[in-house]
């Protein structure tokens, strides 16, 4: 186990472009993938159709129903609004 401030990743993080994504990004073909991606969706592949739909019209926004209870006690003070002054304890 390294000790505070030491790695045992002695190499480090690899400089840019020899990342496996940057390799991956002069690599790739987009016009291709893309061509290839619309034959699927094209054919009936739905999760070709349904990324090619998140990406170009976003995807849908999804909601959250949150329930259950909360007990708070919320005690706001603001000095110089005419209101009541806090009290000194």
């Amino acid at each position: 186990m390294p000790k505070k401030g030491e790695t045992n990743n002695k190499n480090g993080r690899p400089p840019t472009g020899q990342a496996m994504t940057e390799i991956l990004r002069e690599k790739i073909d987009k016009e291709k993938i893309a061509d290839k991606l619309i034959k699927m969706a094209n054919k009936g592949n739905f999760p070709a159709l349904k990324y090619i739909y998140d990406r170009v019209d976003g995807m849908p926004k999804q909601s959250i129903d949150l329930t259950g209870e909360v007990d708070m006690n919320v005690n706001i003070n603001i000095e110089g609004t005419g209101g009541p002054k806090p009290q000194d304890s």
